[in-house]
């Protein structure tokens, strides 16, 4: 066995080899066996593929996940790209090297068995076994096998079983000729069983120079261009890949539309401007609105200053606001629309709601009023004006007295001082009558006046409170800073009764009453006048057992109840 490389031989021999191989000349094979896959192309391109599946599996990674921290690559994951697509690149290229090496022969690629030698030709490096070598010819089926004393061993598949006891007679035929003695015709018998023996024949028009091997353009190259491809393709891969990931991506926000996809959007490193400025606000508020309070909205709008969904924000707190402004309106008091959400600079939204309301309970508490009074119009008309003024300026309505002794109470008090029944200085009635007496007297009506209205106006649409202390004059004229229900009393002491039996000397009293329902301006206060006489009544003086202070204290408290009843039944109905 020898070898020869072909691009090394002649150019008639190169020629007439290529001839025999392709069966256009002779010697023509007497058997051929088409070469086998490259295994080391074909691993090539296997690991060549597995490189391009495993970059295709990266790339799937978190692909259009929200949850992933894959979803958009990070710019790392470029060299990942690069280096698989670059590997890859090199694997398919070096493989497409070796398969186009071997298709670039000018000859027929395979084994060929001629009558005098088996030529190797899968590749430019010929390997030649001279038939005088040939130890054993063995056929199984429609095989052929041929094996060589230096242990080489050829198997032709796919023989003709008719053609086999031929081809053994083509074999033994050569082999004989071979071994006979050399003849003038030797070389151009052993040209016509081996192509690659030298017939002496060189035509006057065929190339002298051997042929030179083919070769790729970019075969020197081909890691190069691996090296570029990879990084080429890898970024346009990370490109398109995030590009697709990220509409993927925001696809998946929008089918979710709350908040944690939303989010989960932008921590994957979506870019859409709309899901930051307007779906991902959209969102925060849907679920601040489901969570049924003010304070929900007004946390979203406290996180979204300038928010470009600020009007859908605003209408949202003014439908929450109205929700809770109903529940106060429910409460049924002044109290509960004056205090609703108090201190929030964002009630002003619901203030005219509010206000109307408020004018509603007001409204309310006239309609009552005029259903228990008695329908005067100066009172009714007053009453109107006064629930406008606690509108604006509050509830508070004082109660306010004044009291006074005429000067005729001395001469009553001188009298009875002469009077033969004068029962000494304890007895003498006008220091029953001084303030500190006074005032308890005008607390008790005070309360009952109070009482009274209350059953009428709410306290926080009305409320009438007891001012003590207030100054006495003698001008007549009432001046008030506030509304005011201003109470006259006149104590005046007519007459002298005198009895034996308990012994004693009394005056008998008339008091006069003037009520006044005032407001700061106002010009036509309604007026109540009354008066009481009070005579000493000696039977229960004496039944029990009072002293003048005491007889006097019930006279003085009887006047005023009897005061009460009458200012009552002048305002109300029974």
């Amino acid at each position: 066995m020898y070898k020869v490389q072909f691009y090394y031989l002649q150019r008639p021999i190169q020629d007439r080899f290529i001839e025999s191989t392709r069966g256009k000349g002779a010697p023509t094979p007497v058997l051929y066996q088409a070469p086998g896959t490259d295994p080391w192309a074909l691993g090539l391109a296997i690991t060549g593929a597995a490189l391009l599946t495993a970059c295709g599996v990266f790339a799937c990674l978190g692909f259009g996940n929200l949850e992933n921290r894959l979803a958009l690559n990070p710019l790392w994951t470029i060299a990942i790209y690069g280096g698989l697509l670059g590997a890859a690149m090199a694997s398919l290229l070096k493989a497409t090297l070796i398969w186009n090496r071997a298709a670039l022969l000018p000859f027929r690629r395979g084994v060929h068995a001629f009558p005098a030698v088996v030529i190797d030709a899968r590749d430019a490096m010929l390997e030649v076994h001279k038939l005088s070598e040939l130890a054993d010819i063995s056929t199984a089926g429609s095989q052929v096998n041929l094996r060589f004393s230096d242990g080489a061993v050829f198997e032709f598949r796919d023989v003709d079983p008719s053609r086999i006891e031929d081809i053994k007679g083509k074999f033994l035929d050569a082999q004989q000729r071979l071994s006979a003695p050399p003849s003038e015709t030797f070389g151009r018998d052993q040209a016509l069983l081996d192509p690659l023996a030298d017939s002496g024949f060189k035509s006057l028009f065929s190339p002298t120079e051997s042929m030179k091997p083919r070769v790729i353009a970019w075969g020197k190259y081909w890691p190069l261009i691996a090296v570029i491809v990879g990084i080429t393709v890898g970024v346009g891969v990370w490109k398109t890949r995030n590009a697709l990931s990220a509409k993927q991506l925001y696809i998946r926000a929008r089918a979710l539309d709350s908040t944690h996809g939303y989010l989960a959007y932008l921590a994957r490193g979506g870019k859409r401007k709309d899901v930051r400025a307007l779906l991902l606000p959209r969102a925060q508020l849907r679920e601040a609105r489901a969570a049924g309070t003010v304070d929900a909205i007004e946390r979203f709008m406290d996180e979204h200053p300038k928010s470009k969904i600020d009007s859908e924000a605003t209408l949202a707190l003014y439908t929450e606001l109205l929700r809770d402004l109903d529940k106060a309106r429910a409460a049924g008091t002044l109290s509960a629309l004056r205090d609703f959400r108090k201190g929030d600079p964002r009630v002003g939204l619901v203030e005219v709601e509010r206000t109307a309301a408020q004018k509603a309970l007001f409204r309310a508490a006239l309609v009552r009023f005029q259903s228990e009074s008695l329908g005067a119009p100066d009172l009714e008309a007053f009453i109107e004006r006064l629930l406008a003024y606690a509108q604006e300026h509050g509830p508070k309505v004082e109660i306010r007295f004044r009291r006074r002794i005429p000067a005729s109470a001395v001469m009553i008090e001188t009298q009875i001082q002469k009077s033969s029944y004068f029962g000494g200085s304890r007895t003498l009635p006008i220091q029953y009558f001084d303030t500190k007496h006074s005032e308890a007297r005008e607390a008790m009506i005070a309360s009952a006046v109070s009482q009274r209205l209350a059953a009428v106006f709410p306290k926080d649409i009305l409320s009438f409170e007891f001012v003590p202390d207030t100054p006495q004059d003698e001008t007549g004229v009432i001046a008030v800073t506030a509304p005011a229900l201003f109470i006259t009393h006149t104590t005046n002491m007519i007459s002298v009764h005198t009895s034996r039996k308990p012994r004693g000397a009394f005056a008998g009293i008339g008091f006069q009453f003037k009520a006044q329902l005032l407001l700061p301006g106002d010009t036509a206060p309604p007026t109540f006048n009354c008066s009481v006489w009070m005579a000493p009544d000696f039977k229960k003086f004496e039944d029990e057992g009072w002293t003048a202070e005491s007889l006097y204290e019930y006279m003085a408290t009887e006047a005023f109840s009897q005061f009460l009843k009458k200012y009552f039944a002048s305002m109300f109905h029974a």
